[in-house]
């Protein structure tokens, strides 16, 4: 089984971090966010990795080829192609049945396994997988799994069914996805809502209950998941450290005299911190040094930027 994980955006919103680091690459207090959906996908069975590039693609393809232990293949676009087309490509490399897609910056530990066996055994175009309660509930699906209308386009009455939130991950029919255009940009969403509309494609909802989901669009979510993490621990991704009492340092790191951590405080590889520094509910990320004194709240420091937002 193979899966494509999405990794070409330009991830605006976590400017200025991803004008140095592409999203995916943003880490989950010591692990990046791409390593960690590769974990999961690893585990359900996945023995081939796509990812489509473009924002600093050498970056990606880079760790991807030092710390990624299946066959990956990349899928470079001088222009960003969208979701859809993204996606057609991808399919044209792929013999099984179906495959896998996962957005690049959503963190979650939804049972990918549960969302390919229910597509195994439905029968429809696409599977996706469905978050209650989410930020952006523009899925209505019914009692039978079935979804029948998409950002209320289809005019489907609104007392039927119910609306939930896409998470990003989805089981798409190779046979189906081959049938996407690959040389124009669109979002596989409007394809979706063409082929409803038209009667062509069937989709159907998984629907993911008690997971935790974060779509890491904007310095907010990227910190909240942080504290999700190191904090409530909420979220216990396969290979991440939480730290003590909330606070983790990696090894060689250099920590200077009367160091005053409040809150989360995650500080990775290579960085140099000053003396009678005070970090909360921040991020210290390869690398980057914080002079003496320093008082830093809610942010993410790196090597050459600072970027706040919690």
């Amino acid at each position: 089984m193979k899966a494509l994980i999405l990794s070409a955006g330009l991830g605006t919103r976590l400017r200025p971090m991803t004008e140095y680091i592409p999203k995916p690459l943003a880490p989950v207090v010591h692990k990046p966010i791409l390593s960690v959906i590769a974990d999961m996908l690893l585990d359900c069975g996945v023995d081939g990795l796509g990812f489509n590039l473009h924002h600093l693609p050498d970056s990606i393809e880079r760790y991807v080829k030092n710390n990624i232990t299946v066959p990956s293949a990349f899928f470079y676009e001088r222009e960003i192609l969208g979701t859809g087309a993204s996606i057609g490509v991808f399919a044209e490399t792929v013999e099984d049945d179906f495959f896998i897609v996962y957005n690049g910056d959503i963190v979650s530990d939804l049972d990918v396994s549960a969302l390919v066996a229910s597509h195994a055994g439905g029968g429809a175009d696409v599977t996706m997988a469905l978050i209650a309660d989410g930020p952006a509930n523009k899925i209505r699906v019914l009692e039978s799994g079935e979804v029948v209308d998409m950002r209320s386009e289809l005019g489907v009455a609104g007392d039927i069914g119910s609306l939930l939130t896409f998470s990003g991950v989805a089981v798409y029919s190779a046979g189906f996805a081959r049938s996407m255009p690959v040389d124009r940009f669109y979002s596989v969403i409007d394809f979706m809502i063409e082929g409803l509309r038209a009667g062509k494609i069937s989709v159907r909802g998984f629907v993911c209950d008690n997971v935790y989901w974060n779509d890491i669009g904007d310095p907010r979510a990227y910190l909240k998941m942080h504290h999700d993490v190191m904090i409530d621990k909420i979220f216990k991704p396969k290979g991440v450290s939480a730290g003590s009492n909330g606070v983790f340092i990696a090894e060689n790191a250099v920590v200077g005299g009367n160091f005053d951590p409040e809150g989360f405080v995650a500080v990775s590889s290579g960085v140099v911190i000053g003396s009678d520094v005070k970090l909360k509910n921040s991020l210290v990320l390869d690398s980057a040094k914080i002079a003496d004194g320093a008082e830093i709240a809610g942010a993410v420091v790196g090597p050459g930027f600072l970027m706040e937002g919690f």
